[in-house]
């Protein structure tokens, strides 16, 4: 009976062992899950402060901390080539986005049926340029034709037609620039000189 007694506790201390080893793993498994929990709450968080310095930044003119300005600049230039993306959208599927949810809408909807904000549409006119292969009519933001697909290509200098004078524009919006400005006032683009 010794031999049944010996492996009785060999058996019992075998169980106690795989018990022991299945709490450590568990609590490991806790653990770890509770530090990523808090890394993604951390990330939030940065997120969330990034947000809010950039807006501040945006909303009151001010310069960026003179480390920050690629960062603010480079986040700049992906608002516009998201709006310039959303634009696009728009144009081949007929919709608009709701400025206050960002809601997928039917073009001609005058309220958001997500939020009920109002939808102010404003409409481009075209900018009295013309495609050089094939005539079409061109709004000032286009990068092809519609009609015939040429790339269109826009000078950093265009004329302006009232003065007869060079003006220096973003190659990306259009807005006019100082010739000092190294940056676009309206959507961050580098300007070119």
């Amino acid at each position: 009976m010794a031999f049944l007694d010996d492996l009785d506790r060999k058996v019992t201390s075998l169980g106690q062992g795989v018990k022991q080893k299945s709490k450590e793993v568990t609590d490991s498994v806790k653990l770890n899950s509770a530090l990523k929990s808090l890394g993604n709450q951390k990330k939030e968080e940065y997120e969330k402060l990034g947000e809010a310095y950039f807006k501040l930044c945006c909303e009151n003119e001010e310069k960026a901390v003179p480390e920050l300005e690629e960062f603010t600049a480079h986040l700049k230039e992906l608002i516009s080539q998201e709006k310039e993306l959303q634009e696009q959208i728009q144009k081949i599927k007929n919709v608009v986005y709701c400025p206050n949810c960002n809601a997928e809408l039917p073009g001609e909807s005058k309220f958001c049926n997500v939020c009920g904000t109002e939808i102010k549409l404003v409409r481009k006119e075209p900018s009295g340029k013309v495609c050089k292969s094939c005539g079409a009519q061109l709004e000032d933001d286009q990068k092809f034709c519609t009609e015939c697909g040429a790339k269109i290509e826009w000078s950093a200098y265009d004329t302006d037609c009232e003065e007869g004078k060079k003006v220096h524009k973003c190659k990306n919006c259009g807005k006019i620039l100082a010739d000092d400005e190294k940056f676009c006032t309206e959507c961050g683009t580098p300007a070119e000189v």
